[in-house]
């Protein structure tokens, strides 16, 4: 595994541009991630919170949500 962190300079691009993007609350964490995810160059973000990570989906990298086996209980 490797750790990936933006440098202070780019935190401050990062928070300085939330306003104007309209990013707020919780989502400048989504952004932070998503912001690391294009430093690592990856190819795929795995997240459950698909939603949460669509506007920052691009050329960049695809979200990708795991299937999740749902139980007897859950159908009901």
């Amino acid at each position: 595994m490797k750790i990936i962190v933006l440098t202070a300079a780019g935190h401050k691009v990062l928070l300085r541009g939330a306003p104007d993007a309209n990013i707020s609350g919780g989502r400048v964490y989504d952004a932070l991630i998503a912001a690391c995810a294009r430093k690592a160059k990856v190819q795929s973000l795995i997240t459950f919170n698909e939603l949460h990570f669509a506007p920052f989906e691009g050329s960049d990298f695809e979200i990708v949500v795991p299937r999740r086996k749902i139980s007897k209980a859950e159908e009901g």
